[in-house]
């Protein structure tokens, strides 16, 4: 029983067992290591592909860089046109609201 509430009082470690087998060693992150060596081993050996791949990676890094300025721009136009519909719509609320204030006390404008 002693075992049992020591073992409860435990905190968890980086270097635990479950830490290790849940995150360190999940199929995702031994996919990336793999690839990751077969990339820096291939650079390694065959230095042709370097010198065809380096300017390859460089090209589709600013594509992906320039995708993402568009998708921002995108993102804040829309924002921005929802901050537009949104401030019509409570101003047509607030409108209505003093329209009918009005007509409910029949106070004349004059």
């Amino acid at each position: 029983m002693a075992y049992n509430r020591r073992r409860k009082r435990r905190t968890r470690s980086a270097f635990d067992d479950e830490f290790i087998k849940e995150s360190l060693l999940s199929p995702e992150l031994k996919a990336f290591a793999l690839g990751l060596g077969v990339g820096v081993l291939t650079m390694a050996l065959f230095p042709q592909v370097r010198d065809k791949v380096i300017p390859a990676t460089e090209t589709a890094a600013q594509g992906v860089k320039e995708l993402l300025n568009r998708l921002t721009d995108i993102t804040q136009n829309l924002k921005e046109g929802l901050e537009d519909l949104v401030a019509e719509a409570k101003f047509e609320d607030l409108k209505q609201a003093i329209d009918n204030d009005i007509a409910a006390n029949g106070h004349d404008t004059e």
